[in-house]
């Protein structure tokens, strides 16, 4: 069972219980007054028609029988109340526990669907992270082909050594300006 159950089951059955007794002892107090009064009447008006030993017993003891008597008639009813409030309180109690193991089941499953959700798109992420490092490595490649192509151009070049004479304007000028 459910320890919340249990603890408010003892909870109210424990207020019963302190209730029962206050109840029982004021009604008790009644009953004695009552039973005393009514045993004095009772004496007063027919001394034969109890036995001996009860006459013998007293009116103090005739009320505590009688007080017995009613106080566990009341009891067995407030048992029965008392029981019926408390298979009331642990039917409310079962279906609370069973509203709050569905919405945990609930909570549950829809935290299982996000985190699903999330690790399919960091998965996704994860490929598409290693096809840009793909690309990363073949633009790295062509950087260093071209670096290489760019040195041996250079070192290729650099045998030609310019010439020692300035040239001359003659030879860029155009027919168009030689005319006499």
């Amino acid at each position: 069972m459910n320890p919340t159950t249990l603890n408010v089951a003892f909870k109210t059955a424990s207020n019963l219980w302190s209730q029962f007794n206050n109840y029982r002892e004021e009604k008790s107090r009644e009953a004695y007054t009552a039973l005393e009064e009514a045993a004095q009447k009772m004496d007063e008006r027919d001394n034969g028609t109890f036995a001996e030993p009860r006459r013998q017993a007293g009116a103090v003891t005739r009320a505590a029988h009688s007080r017995l008597e009613r106080a566990l008639e009341e009891f067995n009813d407030y048992r029965e109340d008392a029981t019926e409030r408390l298979n009331d309180a642990k039917e409310e109690a079962t279906k609370k526990a069973k509203k709050a193991r569905k919405q945990a089941k609930k909570d549950s499953q829809k935290a299982q669907k996000n985190f699903k959700k999330k690790s399919a798109k960091v998965a996704k992420k994860q490929k598409k992270n290693k096809k840009s490092s793909k690309g990363w490595i073949f633009a790295g490649i062509i950087a260093l082909l071209s670096a290489a192509a760019g040195a041996a151009y250079y070192w290729l070049r650099s045998n030609d050594k310019p010439s020692q004479t300035p040239p001359r304007v003659d030879d860029f000028q155009s027919d168009s300006h030689t005319a006499p």
